[in-house]
């Protein structure tokens, strides 16, 4: 027997539940209309913020050194400049041994951490002894690296801004060393000490030594004391690589380009505006501007969307957003199914709340292919992507071969191309005037000599080629220049002002 009152009960319950359908399927219905979504095409997945097509990658994966170096504490030294990556950090279940963020992370957790900052001279005469040293063409903020690598950075280490070198020596085993070049400052980060059995440095420092290449300072080639003390490769044989590339839009054809701009603008393109001009670029506008995309005849993308950000972020968050962002759009995956790693080459940020932070990639094969102004960049302000320019290459045409520089050793480029390279550093404000001898103006700015992959600018057409070179670094007051020379007959092959 029902209970007085039960049927009426029931029929409220019919029409609640009557009333949240009716509810909710209004809300979808004015999403369809709103956010131009095909009825027929709608899945869970359209219900919510585009998911990540692609794997989200970390911060910690898009760091690494330019280049690592060993003392081996007798005048000798190695150098690695290709896959830095394995000797700085790999997942926990890698297996490789030790990296050099765990090291780090291990001498933090010690208590009574404090700094103290050192002279220029007192940081080299340690690093002489055996010691090993990561260094980053552009600094890097240690707040970035502490959160990168759960690194539990004392508030002593606050002090500290940017990170140049970050090094270890074992003629000071209780301490780390910092240099931050853009104050051009130096630092001992000072902790409890340990043993050296205990140090994961010292398998790092034997697993770096089985994988470098021999280096001597270039003040001791030269004979020139007033030059800096850059460790120059001297490689009896090296692999050369000379790749022609084409572009994306080449490679991949309308069929890539419209599934890149589909996930800016939604598969169906309403509202969007498609404009094609005589030269070959393709301009897709949302509304009256609020998001356009444009794909260059070259083969560049480059979107740019309106709107002030919602909220202030840290620089760890604003690369987290960049790097989610650009999972939901084409990720690093080419028109032919390769996927590349990236590399954080540098980050340009504006003074202000909120202000655009800028990060630049390499892409990354076994080392980073350097390419002026970085294939990819990715502009954050506060928690929204405002600007994304895609600018990746597809190789064609590949071929290695040892190669042995014979009369074209890195000196002998210097010391055949040294008014050649001072004139570039003067036209591009290095120095105001020629007080000095020309050689010794530029041994005095240059910080690294270097084998590298560089990408050079493509034609109006869009191909270009890659090919390893001699690299010349050079840095005075903030400024920072590359100058490439030919490994066949020393002649310039251009250069990038970072």
């Amino acid at each position: 027997m029902k209970e007085p009152g039960a049927k009426g009960i029931t029929k409220e319950f019919i029409k609640s539940v009557t009333m949240v359908v009716l509810f909710l399927s209004t809300i979808l219905l004015l999403y369809v209309f709103w956010e131009n979504i095909n009825p027929g095409q709608m899945n869970i997945r359209n219900l919510t913020e585009q998911e990540s097509l692609h794997p989200v990658m970390t911060p910690a994966e898009v760091v690494a050194p330019d280049e690592i170096q060993l003392s081996y504490g007798d005048g000798s030294y190695g150098v690695i400049t290709g896959n830095t990556r394995a000797y700085w950090w790999t997942p926990q279940d890698s297996g490789q041994g030790p990296t050099f963020t765990y090291g780090v992370g291990e001498f933090l957790q010690a208590q009574d951490i404090f700094v103290e900052e050192i002279t220029r001279d007192q940081y080299q005469q340690v690093l002489a002894l055996e010691s090993l040293k990561s260094i980053f063409d552009d600094p890097l903020p240690l707040n970035l690296l502490c959160q990168a690598y759960g690194w539990d950075c004392p508030s002593a280490t606050e002090s500290i801004q940017q990170v140049s070198e970050i090094a270890y020596s074992f003629g000071s085993m209780e301490s780390l060393f910092v240099k931050d070049g853009d104050r051009n400052l130096y630092y001992r980060i000072i902790g409890n000490g340990e043993k050296i059995e205990q140090s994961p440095f010292l398998s790092l420092y034997q697993r770096i030594a089985l994988g470098s290449k021999v280096a001597y300072p270039l003040t001791l080639l030269l004979g020139e004391e007033e030059a800096n003390p850059v460790l120059v490769p001297l490689p009896s044989e090296f692999p050369y690589v000379i790749t022609t590339y084409t572009n994306e839009r080449a490679a991949g054809g309308e069929d890539f380009e419209k599934s890149l701009a589909k996930t800016f603008f939604g598969a169906t393109f309403d509202f969007t505006r498609i404009i094609q001009d005589a030269q070959g670029t393709t301009t897709y506008m949302y509304g009256y501007g609020q998001r356009v995309l444009v794909a260059g005849k070259e083969g560049t993308f480059r979107y740019k969307e309106e709107g002030a950000p919602t909220q202030e972020a840290t620089l760890f968050y604003s690369l987290e957003t960049a790097l989610g962002f650009l999972s939901r759009h084409g990720g690093t995956q080419d028109p032919l199914g390769k996927v590349y790693d990236l590399h954080l080459s540098k980050i340009i940020r504006q003074s202000g709340p909120s202000a655009p932070t800028t990060f630049v990639f390499d892409l990354w094969e076994d080392s980073a292919i350097r390419y002026e102004g970085g294939a990819l960049a990715i502009t954050v302000s506060g928690n929204r992507v405002t600007a994304f320019t895609r600018d990746f290459h597809v190789p064609e045409k590949s071929q290695t071969q040892q190669f042995s520089a014979g009369d074209y050793t890195a000196v002998n480029v210097l010391a055949t191309n040294h008014q050649q390279m001072g004139q570039v550093l003067m036209e591009n404000g290095f120095f105001q005037d020629r007080k000095e001898e020309t050689f010794l103006m530029v041994t005095k700015a240059l910080e690294s000599i270097r084998l590298e992959e560089i990408r050079f600018s493509k034609t109006e057409e869009g191909v270009g080629k890659i090919e390893t070179c001699w690299c010349f670094f050079f840095e005075k007051d903030g400024k920072r220049l590359e100058m490439y020379y030919s490994i066949r007959d020393a002649l310039p092959m251009g250069y990038t002002l970072r």
